[in-house]
Parts: structure tokens; sequence; C-alpha cells
């Protein structure tokens, strides 16, 4: 019997909220299996639907690769770079996961080496608003409706600087949640990379009495110098890495212990094959790998396979609030039972998306809605 050929790539784009949709991507084969992927990048969803079509013309008429083989045959060796074509490599690579697995009658963690560990702990947003009457009241709902325990805010509403009532706001909105967290529960506190090292420094000092998971992004993660002023500032654990793209791009923040947590994307940085080359990378620097996921059911299955073979994965972010809409996509509810949820144990991802939902949900390219104050900073010390 031959091997099966890639007969056909599909992309289908979900309306989540405004200005943001999920991207999935669909690998049929020849012989009736399937595998899907998940190419999200907020704000950018015809760049990365560009990229998977590109992708797509190397590899439809192909022998279904493997997932490593397709990885160094059709893209380390690309000309060109970036996040849209790693986002779509990403993809692209979950689908022949998912494929693979199938084929086996095998989840991926088994491919990968074995599970060691059956429940991975996830924290969710408390909300966006910069009210803390509001996220706090959420924060109980959603321990009490789901059992979430840890829950991240982003409380900053100037950039690069810090006024004194800029300060005491994000304060005020970050003790408030911390009044109406569980008992053993924390803060991840979330900057956007708005901040410039001494202000970000200041705020660190001033959060210091909280129970502060980590502090996220407080100062542009690109500037590897700006980390390392930040590093310098505080004891607090530091948590980036989300914007990172491959071994390499992340490999600055694990060589130099920039971070306590990388927060590598399974839709960004490579897909399951690259990011754990990344876990095998930070597992001896001591740095825990806790993935940036506020994405669609593909991306939260992704990132739970890597999370049950790799023992440097600490725990995932995700987004409560969005559970609906994947439970209506897979026609699965999402459980958290004390802050953990299940790794799926089915062939492949473990997770299978409905072709009716999809056409139901599917939603046209957005801009994504940045915020109005983050234009220009006032420049008040």
């Amino acid at each position: 019997m031959s091997n099966p050929v890639i007969r056909d790539i599909r992309s289908h784009v979900v309306a989540v909220a405004p200005g943001i949709n999920w991207i999935f991507v669909k690998v049929e084969t020849n012989d009736g299996l399937h595998g899907w992927g998940e190419a999200t990048l907020e704000g950018k969803d015809r760049t990365a639907l560009g990229a998977i079509e590109d992708l797509a013309r190397s590899l439809i008429g192909l022998t279904v690769p493997h997932p490593i083989e397709a990885w160094h045959r059709h893209f380390r060796n690309a000309a060109w770079k970036g996040s849209a074509l790693f986002t779509a490599m990403s993809a692209i690579d979950h689908a022949l996961w998912d494929l693979l697995g199938k084929r086996l009658d095998a989840p991926v963690h088994e491919l990968l080496g074995g599970p060691i560990r059956d429940r991975l702990h996830v924290y969710t947003w408390a909300g966006a608003e910069h009210d803390g009457a509001l996220l706090a009241a959420e924060v109980e709902r959603a321990h009490e409706s789901y059992g979430f325990t840890h829950f991240k805010v982003a409380p900053l509403s100037s950039s690069y600087t810090l006024d004194r009532n800029a300060l005491r706001a994000a304060v005020d909105e970050l003790e408030a949640v911390a009044a109406k967290l569980p008992p053993n529960g924390k803060l991840a506190v979330e900057g956007h990379g708005r901040l410039l090292p001494a202000a970000a420094g200041e705020l660190a000092r001033a959060v210091a009495h909280l129970p502060v998971m980590f502090l996220e992004d407080l100062v542009n993660t690109d500037d590897d110098a700006a980390m390392r002023m930040l590093r310098d500032r505080t004891d607090l654990p530091l948590a980036a890495g989300e914007k990172r793209y491959t071994r390499s791009h992340a490999w600055p923040l694990i060589r130099d212990s920039l971070v306590d947590y990388l927060l590598v994307d399974l839709c960004h940085a490579g897909g399951i094959t690259e990011v754990m080359r990344i876990c095998a990378a930070a597992e001896p620097a001591g740095i825990s790998v806790v993935p940036h996921n506020p994405n669609g059911p593909i991306g939260m299955a992704a990132t739970l396979q890597v999370a049950a073979a790799s023992p440097v994965v600490l725990a995932a972010e995700s987004v409560h609030t969005r559970f609906p809409l994947l439970e209506r996509l897979t026609g699965s509810p999402v459980v958290v039972e004390d802050g953990y949820v299940a790794i799926p144990t089915g062939p492949g991802l473990g997770v299978e998306l409905d072709d009716d939902a999809l056409a139901e949900m599917a939603g046209e390219s957005a801009d994504f809605p940045f915020p109005d104050d983050i234009a220009v900073p006032e420049g008040r010390l």
C-alpha cells in the first residue's frame, strides 16, 4: 500500500471577539484522514492566511511527512522568516502530529516520549476592565464556576513611565483582586510591554507585598537589555516569551536567565516540534515553561500534549470567558477542577472541530483593538 499523500489544506477563520479571530487549519490526506492545526495571529489574519497558502503550495501532493521531517525539509531553510510564517508553520506542525497520532491510534504525548502527568494547572484572566471591584467579582465567579485559583490582571493604563496616580491606581486594582483570591491563589501582573525598566522596577516594588505569581512583559520583551535591567531591579519572578519564535529566538531569555517562566506560544513558536526543543533547552537552565494560550481548542490541545510529555511545563494560560466558544466548536465542555484540566488521551491531539460550527462561527479578518491610551506617552515622571 502506498504512503498517504496530502490532498488539501484549508483554513477556517472563527469570530471570537471584536477585532479577534481564531484561525484553524485542516490538513487532509488521500486516505480519508485529517489533522487540525491552529494559526491564530490576532490582528494579522490576512498575513497568517497568506503564509498558510504559501506553505500549502509546497505541501499539497507530497507524501505526508513526519512533523520533524517537515520542519527541517520545508520550514527550517525558508528564505524569509517572521511571526506570520512561524505561526503558519506551527499550525501545519500541529496538524501533522494530529495526523500521525490518528494513524497510529495514539495521543501525541505518547509519540513525544510518554506522559509524565495526566493534568495541567491553568490560570485565567480576571478581565480587561480597570475596575478593581468588577475584576474581584469576576475572580470570585471564575473560582466558583470553574475552580480557577490563579488569575492574570493587566493594571496599566499608561505607557513608558508611571506617575504617582497611575502607580496607585494599578496597585489598588491588584489589591482589590488579591483580596478575593482563594487561599492558595496568586496573581500574574501583565504589562503588555508598556514600561521602561525604571518604571517597571517601581511597579515591582509596589506590588511585592501581594501574592504575585510572576510579572509578565512589564518591559519590551524584544529588548534583552531592558529585560536585564528589570531583572536587576526585582526579586519577583519574571515571565516573558510569547513573542519569541523558535529556539533561536527564545535562547537569549534562557541563556542569560532573563526569565523564571518562559511563555512560549504553541501557535507561534513553531508548534509542538519546536516547543519540545525549547523545553529541552530550558530544563538544564532551571527555567520553567508556562505556555501563552489565549487561543482556541487546537492551541489548547497542542499545549496540553506538550505539557504531558515535558517536565518543565508548569502551567498554562487560558481564558475562561471563551470556554463556551471552545465547547461550541468541539462539542465538549472545558472542565477545570481545583485549577487543573485533564490531558486529552484520544488519538492525535485528542480534539475534533465541528465543521458546521466552523461555518456558523465564520468571521472576517479584523484589526486588533489596540487601546487608545498606549498611542502617545505623556512623558511624566
